[in-house]
C-alpha cells in the first residue's frame, strides 16, 4: 500500500494469518542416541532446533515453536486436547509464541548433554518398543490444532529409523499413516521430514506415507510434483522423496526452511457468470496470494523505561497516545466530531468540501468488492516491462472453502499457456483501497534434470498503471562513443563477467545478520560477534584481472578532443583561483554566489554544502592551511 493511501481495514483472518507455527516432532528411541562422529543424531536434531528458535527469536518473534519427542519411556503432554494422546509421547516445549526463557532452557540443557551425552537417555528414557508412526502423527496433529490458530501450520519430523515397523504389522501400519497424512493436507498443515543419515532408506517405509499427500480432487496439471512422480509405474518410489541428510547438514537445511511461504491475498476470483440471465450465479474460484521476494527488514525497537522501579532491568513497555486537538487554539476534538475533508483553496478564504466516512469509502472502492473479477484476454505480447509498477503477486488455487477451485484454476492456466494469453482483472486487494487493473501472467512448472521441481505452475498478478502514472523520460543528448572506445570497454566486461549465474541463495544482508547475531549474543550472555561483509568486492582479484584494460580504456578517454573541449569549457567557467584566495585573506568569501562557492569547492576537491554559511566556514578552513 502507497504512503498516501488510507489505512485498509483489516480482514479477519489477517490478525493470525501471517503468522507462522513449527512444531518439532523429533524421535528419542535408543537407535537416536547412538553416537556417530563424536555425537548422538538426538543432540543434533535439538541443536537444530535450537538454531531455529534463535531465528526466530530475533526475525520473526511473534511465530510459535514447540518441541515434541516421541518414543520416550514416559509420557507428558502439555497442551489440552478433546481427544486422548496416545503414551510415549513428552511435549518438551509447548507450541507457543517462541521466548527467550523457553530457548534459554534448551541452550542450557544441550550444554549439558554435550558434556555427558549418556545424561540425555536419563533425562529422556527410551522407550522399550518402537511407537507406532500413525500415534506420533495422530498427537502432532492434536497439538498443532488445539494450540494456536496461524497463517502457516508446519510439523517438523525427525528420525534415524527408516523402518520402525517389521512385517506383518508393517501395512496395517503404512495403511493408518497415509490416513493422518491426507487429515493433514485437508487441514492446510504441511509435514516437512528430516531422515538423518547417508544410509537411510527412504523406500523402506516413509516414502509411500508422504507420496499420498493429495485430497483426490487434485486430477489435474496442480498436483503436487512429488505425488505425480510416486504415481509413475515407470519410476522408482524412493527417489521422489530423498531429503537425505548429513548430520552436519541438518541445523543449515532447517534454517533454510525458517521462512515460509506466507499469505498476503486471500480473494475470490470471479469468472463471470454461469448462465446469460441479469440474476445469473457468479463463478468463483478461491485463489491466495504470495510475495516472491520481499525485502527482510530490522524490527524498529520499542520504547521501554525503569521509572519507579528500583531494579533498572525491570522494564516495561511505554507507549505514544495521539490526541486531536483544534489547530487554531489545542481544544481537544472527539473523535466522533472529526469528518473527512478537501481543501479547496481561493484567493482570500479557504473552503472544505466535507465527506462521511462512507463516502470515502464508496469513493475509493467505487463501488467494487475485494477480489478478482476477470474483464478478458490479450496476447501476451502486449505486456511491457516497464508497466510493472509494483511488485507482483504470485497465485495458487485453494480448495479449503472452495471445493472446484484447483481443477478450474488449472484449466485456465493450461489454456492460456497454449494459446499465449494472459487475463485482464479488475484487482481490490481489501476493503478501503482503490481498485486497479492488473493482469495475470501465467507460468508452467518446470522440472530439472533429476525431476525435481525448480518452478511451480501459477499465476504472477502484474499491477498495471493507469495513464496518470505513465512519465516520458527526459531528452538526453550523449557523446557517441568510437570503436577503439567501445572495444576497451568490452575487455573489461569480458575480465569482470562471472560464468556462474548470480545466486541470491549465497548472499546473506550482512548488516542483518550482524543485528541478529548480536540480539542473540545480548539476550544469551554468548561473546560479541565480528562484523562479517561476504559482499565486498574482491578488489584484488579485480586488479590481477581488468587492471590494464581499466588503465586502457582510461587512455582511450583522455586523448579524445572531445573530453578535452568538454574541460576546457568546465574550467574556464570556475572561479579563479587567485579571486578565492584574495577574498579568503580580505575576509569577504560571502560576497561570492553559492553557485561559485561550490565550484570553487569542486576545485579544491572539498566538500560542498546546501548552506552559504557551510561552504564559506569550509572553503576557509582549507584555504587557512593551504
Amino acid at each position: 500500500m502507497d504512503a498516501t493511501e488510507p489505512a485498509a481495514s483489516a480482514l479477519p483472518w489477517e490478525g493470525y494469518f501471517h503468522r507462522d507455527a513449527v512444531l518439532f516432532v523429533i524421535d528419542a528411541g535408543m537407535h537416536m542416541h547412538e553416537e556417530v562422529e563424536h555425537e548422538t543424531a538426538f543432540i543434533m536434531a535439538l541443536r537444530a532446533a535450537l538454531r531455529f528458535m534463535h531465528i526466530k527469536l530475533v526475525s520473526s518473534p511473534k511465530d510459535y515453536v514447540g518441541i515434541m519427542l516421541w518414543n520416550t519411556e514416559a509420557s507428558r503432554m502439555i497442551t489440552p486436547s478433546k481427544n486422548p494422546y496416545y503414551p510415549h509421547t513428552i511435549e518438551y516445549a509447548r507450541l507457543k509464541q517462541v521466548d527467550v526463557p523457553t530457548t534459554f532452557e534448551l541452550q542450557q540443557l544441550l550444554t549439558a548433554m554435550q558434556a555427558d551425552p549418556p545424561a540425555a537417555r536419563t533425562r529422556f528414557p527410551p522407550a522399550s518398543s518402537t511407537m507406532n508412526v500413525d500415534h506420533v502423527l495422530a498427537n502432532a496433529l492434536h497439538v498443532i490444532t488445539a494450540s494456536v490458530r496461524a497463517g502457516t501450520r508446519r510439523v517438523f519430523f525427525l528420525t534415524n529409523q527408516d523402518e520402525p515397523h517389521a512385517p506383518p504389522h508393517k501395512k496395517y501400519i503404512q495403511k493408518a499413516c497415509i490416513d493422518r497424512i491426507r487429515d493433514y493436507y485437508r487441514r492446510g498443515i504441511e509435514v516437512e521430514p528430516f531422515f538423518l543419515g547417508s544410509s537411510f532408506r527412504m523406500h523402506a517405509f516413509y516414502a509411500d506415507i508422504l507420496g499420498v499427500y493429495d485430497d483426490g480432487l487434485l486430477q489435474d496439471t496442480l498436483r503436487p510434483w512429488r505425488l505425480r512422480q510416486l504415481q509413475d509405474q515407470n519410476g522408482p518410489k524412493h527417489s521422489a522423496w530423498d531429503s537425505t541428510s548429513k548430520f552436519a547438514e541438518l541445523e543449515e537445511q532447517i534454517s533454510s526452511r525458517e521462512m515460509p511461504k506466507r499469505v498476503v491475498l486471500d480473494l475470490l476470483m470471479d469468472l463471470g457468470p454461469l448462465s446469460k440471465t441479469s440474476h445469473a450465479t457468479r463463478w468463483r474460484i478461491h485463489v491466495k496470494g504470495y510475495n516472491l521476494i520481499s525485502e527482510a527488514t530490522r524490527d524498529l525497537p520499542v520504547k521501554v523505561t525503569s521509572y519507579g522501579h528500583e531494579d533498572p532491568y525491570d522494564l516495561y513497555e511505554v507507549v505514544n497516545i495521539t490526541r486531536p486537538v483544534r489547530a487554531a487554539n489545542g481544544e481537544p476534538v472527539q473523535p466522533e466530531q472529526i469528518t473527512n475533508a478537501y481543501e479547496l483553496r481561493a484567493a482570500s478564504s479557504h473552503d472544505y468540501v466535507t465527506f462521511s466516512d462512507e463516502e470515502m469509502q464508496g469513493l475509493r472502492q467505487c463501488g467494487s468488492i475485494p477480489g478478482l473479477v476477470l474483464l478478458g484476454f490479450k496476447d501476451r505480447s502486449t505486456l511491457h516491462f516497464y508497466e510493472n509498477i509494483k511488485h507482483a503477486y504470485f497465485l495458487y488455487p485453494s480448495d479449503l472453502e472452495h471445493p472446484g477451485s484447483k481443477c478450474a484454476f488449472a484449466a485456465l492456466l493450461q489454456s492460456m499457456l497454449t494459446k499465449d494469453k494472459l487475463a485482464l482483472t479488475l484487482f481490490t486487494p481489501r476493503e478501503n483501497t482503490t481498485p486497479s487493473i492488473a493482469v495475470l501472467l501465467p507460468q508452467a512448472e518446470e522440472l530439472d534434470e533429476d525431476g525435481q521441481q525448480c518452478q511451480p505452475p501459477g499465476m504472477h498478478l502484474i499491477v498495471m498503471p493507469f495513464a496518470d502514472d505513465i512519465r516520458t523520460p527526459p531528452p538526453i543528448k550523449t557523446l557517441s562513443a568510437k570503436p577503439e572506445q567501445v572495444g576497451a570497454a568490452s575487455k573489461i566486461i569480458e575480465s569482470y563477467t562471472r560464468k556462474s549465474p548470480f545466486n541470491p541463495d549465497v548472499f546473506v544482508n550482512p548488516a542483518l545478520q550482524f543485528h541478529y547475531d548480536l540480539l542473540v549474543a545480548q539476550a544469551f550472555h554468548t561473546p560479541m560477534p565480528t562484523y562479517r561483509d561476504t559482499i565486498l568486492p574482491d578488489y584484488d582479484m579485480i586488479e590481477r584481472r581488468s587492471r590494464s584494460f581499466i588503465q586502457a580504456w582510461h587512455e582511450t578517454l583522455q586523448q579524445d578532443a572531445r573530453v578535452q573541449t568538454d574541460k576546457a569549457v568546465e574550467s574556464s567557467s570556475a572561479v579563479p583561483d587567485d579571486l578565492v584566495r584574495r577574498l579568503h585573506r580580505q575576509g569577504t568569501l560571502g560576497q561570492l554566489t553559492v553557485h561559485d562557492l561550490k565550484q570553487a569547492c569542486d576545485m579544491y576537491g572539498l566538500r560542498k554544502h546546501s548552506r552559504k554559511a557551510e561552504l564559506v566556514d569550509t572553503l576557509s578552513q582549507y584555504l587557512s592551511s593551504h
